[in-house]
Formats: C-alpha cells, structure tokens, sequence
C-alpha cells in the first residue's frame, strides 16, 4: 500500500499566503463561467464517494459548503447535508480526476487552498496546488461533473 501524499513546502507557504482569503462560514461554490451554476452533491447523497456536480442554484443543504481552516491554513469544504468533505477521488492529482464526497479524514485529497483571480476564487488541491476544482469541458449545464484540472486560466 502507498505512502499518504504529503505536502511540499512550497504548498504549504501557498496555504499559508491564502488562508485569509475566504473567512470560514457557508458558502455555495459557483462557477465564474455560469453564475446561476454551483457545485452539489448529486441526489442529495450521504454516502462516501457520491459526486459532485454542477446544478441551478437553489436553497438546498447539497449545495451549501461549510469552509473551515486548519492550523496551516488548508481549507476543509464539508457539505452541510451530509457532513462529508470535497475531496479528490484516489488523492491524485491529474487533468479529469473525479472530486466527490468521503468522510473526513485530514488527508490532502481533502485540502484545499482558495486564491483570489480575476476571474473571482479558486480553489487548489493540497495534493499538487497547480490543480484546481474544474467544471468538466467548461461546460455549465445541470448535471456536468465536477473534476480536477491543471490551472489554465479561465473561468471554468
């Protein structure tokens, strides 16, 4: 079995520099390319390795992401339904790799760092920050996935 990933120094001080960006609290995770688009769980899940996808904003707790900081500055996204946290699928990071939901366990596939952009947020994997939570193919319709990509500056 593999070694956990740990996190570079340099991730770290980028965790660091960034954690004053987004105070903790509950947010909707919206896409810059679609406003009215935010990231869910999809069906309301509660069980470990449900996905994530992008639905039309609504009130429900699927959609509302409590953000909380570690002593570092990493940022922890739980989801106020089912009280599981944003993480990466397998905590690799690579183009298309799928983010749900599992239960909270401190891992880096579970840590994330928020930037300000021009473009508004976002949000880097604590497993390699030149990825960032992507909406698949730019695409900003109900029901597209949620994924991991390298940082290529647009609004998806």
């Amino acid at each position: 079995e593999s070694e956990p990933a740990q996190a570079t120094q340099e991730t770290e001080q980028l965790a660091i520099d960034n954690k004053d960006v987004l105070p903790d609290g509950t947010y909707q995770i919206g896409s810059a390319e679609n406003t009215t688009k935010v990231a869910e769980v999809q069906n309301g899940s509660v069980k470990d390795g449900a996905n994530v996808q992008v639905d039309q904003m609504n009130t429900g707790e699927a959609q509302a992401w409590k953000v909380s900081h570690d002593d570092i500055g990493y940022v922890t996204l739980t989801n106020v339904q089912s009280g599981k946290a944003l993480d990466v699928d397998g905590a690799l990071a690579v183009n298309g790799r799928n983010i749900q939901q599992y239960r909270l366990n401190g891992s880096l596939a579970q840590k994330w760092i928020v930037i300000k952009t021009k473009n508004g947020y976002e949000i880097a994997s604590g497993i390699d920050p030149d990825y960032r939570v992507d909406v698949a193919g730019a695409g900003a319709v109900n029901g597209i996935n949620v994924n991991l990509y390298r940082s290529n500056d647009t609004k998806t």
